[in-house]
């Protein structure tokens, strides 16, 4: 039988340790979040912005989105990384106005064993998954130095927030505005090389290594592509696989980019040219590294012709193609490679 003293004295034993309890999460959380404030996090960046001049991404060995460096070329941001290929203007800007607009709202943890759950450990530790941007004028003088983390939404689809931290302090915040840090180098580039309709193609020739040239044309009332020239003995086994192939030029999307300067085009390794009604012809030539000799990655360069009579939008067309393109060899990875190597025997079966 309980008596009362029994049932006072563990009152007063469970008031005593859950009152040390909530005295302990209250130091945690002390020491984690320090004050709330609203601040912006880089007050002199605004005024700096026209001498920016380098940008430095830096990432984690084992991150798969990489590091790079960006440089302004006049008034262009190129990819250091990609031999100067042009990155898009719009993305890089967008990013230094987000540095001038992101305002300290919160501060956080100073203990470094807690930066990677706020995805803010140093890039130089193996496994962390934070951003390090340092912006640099022409000097070389370091503008601004930080750590970006975790994204944070806005559940009433206000701000978003995004933790970070300056690379020579341990305090950690958490900061209120539109930063858009991207992730791989292809997020910061525009990787479409072509897009025409297929409703404009007069005819495209697919040459596949070690094979005849292959013509196909669209059908345009039947909504499907043909091949030119198909035995009377041979039945394509599947609209849809030749229809992939037909479309490629739709939306060509390129995988890498570097400076096409040493490669040389070998017809041994195949190739493709669109020749469209109003005009304009884009090939593809293929070339294998001169370095890795790996004929099975080439490289596709673009050329561009125009016929003598075509109209102004297609002599436009044709000019911007070249602008992009020129100069630069793309890889297109391998789905879009194997559509590129379709043959007739890979497209048709015979004819039961």
């Amino acid at each position: 039988m309980l008596t009362k003293r029994f049932v006072l004295i563990l009152a007063v034993i469970t008031f005593v340790v859950t009152a040390a309890a909530v005295f302990a999460q209250y130091t945690r959380w002390a020491d984690t979040i320090r004050s709330v404030t609203s601040e912006p996090a880089f007050p002199k960046i605004g005024d700096a912005l026209a001498s920016i001049t380098r940008i430095k991404l830096t990432r984690a060995d084992d991150n798969g989105q990489g590091s790079f460096t960006f440089s302004r070329v006049g008034e262009r941001w190129v990819i250091d990384d990609k031999g100067g290929y042009p990155a898009t203007q719009s993305v890089i800007r967008q990013m230094l106005l987000g540095f001038t607009e992101l305002k300290l709202v919160e501060a956080k943890t100073r203990i470094p064993a807690r930066f990677e759950k706020l995805h803010l450990a140093d890039t130089s530790q193996a496994g962390s998954n934070a951003s390090r941007v340092v912006l640099e004028d022409q000097a070389g003088t370091v503008l601004l130095d930080a750590l970006f983390g975790k994204r944070v939404a806005s559940l009433s689809g206000s701000t978003p927030s995004i933790y970070m931290r300056r690379s020579s302090e341990n305090q950690t915040w958490l900061a209120t505005g539109e930063l858009e840090i991207r992730g791989e180098a292809l997020q910061w580039l525009s990787p479409q090389l072509l897009s025409i309709l297929r409703e404009r193609i007069e005819r495209t020739t697919v040459m596949a290594p070690g094979e005849p040239p292959m013509g196909l044309i669209y059908d345009n009332q039947h909504k499907r592509f043909s091949i030119v020239d198909l035995p009377s003995d041979r039945v394509v086994s599947s609209n849809y696989q030749l229809l992939q192939v037909g479309i490629l030029p739709e939306r060509l999307i390129m995988q890498d980019v570097r400076p096409s300067e040493g490669l040389v085009s070998d017809p041994a390794l195949g190739g493709v040219v669109w020749r469209t009604k109003d005009g304009l012809t884009v090939s593809l030539e293929m070339a294998a590294d001169p370095k890795s000799g790996d004929a099975g990655r080439p490289w596709a360069i673009v050329a561009v012709d125009v016929a003598a009579d075509a109209k102004d939008k297609v002599v436009k067309e044709a000019e911007a193609i070249i602008t992009r393109t020129k100069g630069w060899a793309y890889w297109l990875g391998e789905p879009i490679l194997k559509r590129l190597r379709a043959t007739r025997d890979i497209l048709t079966n015979p004819k039961s």
